[in-house]
């Protein structure tokens, strides 16, 4: 099956959701904008970045979680089913207050 690029997206951010929250916890974290508007509210709007509140982690704690849920198999796994895979990952903003990831498909 041959997907839209915003179908691959969509596809990646409830993958990473799924595991990320198996990793955090899902009581950690909370979801804005546009995704949420999207996933939870069945709203047609559509995101292409994924924004989430992270209150009760250390930015420290959050960056590892990312890191490895990023470079882990169970990830590449999901997203190999559906023939996508994350071919660069770059962080070019981490500071106390902002984590930014951004992802290649």
């Amino acid at each position: 099956m041959r997907w839209s690029l915003r179908e691959v997206v969509e596809l990646f951010h409830l993958a990473l959701l799924g595991e990320l929250g198996a990793r955090l916890g899902k009581d950690r974290y909370g979801i804005k904008g546009g995704c949420n508007l999207r996933f939870f509210f069945r709203s047609v709007r559509y995101s292409e970045d994924l924004d989430a509140d992270v209150g009760k982690v250390g930015s420290g704690t959050l960056k590892k979680a990312m890191d490895h849920t990023l470079q882990g198999r169970s990830l590449k796994y999901t997203l190999a089913a559906a023939g996508i895979a994350i071919v660069r990952v770059s962080a070019p903003k981490q500071t106390e207050v902002t984590q930014r990831w951004k992802i290649g498909l």
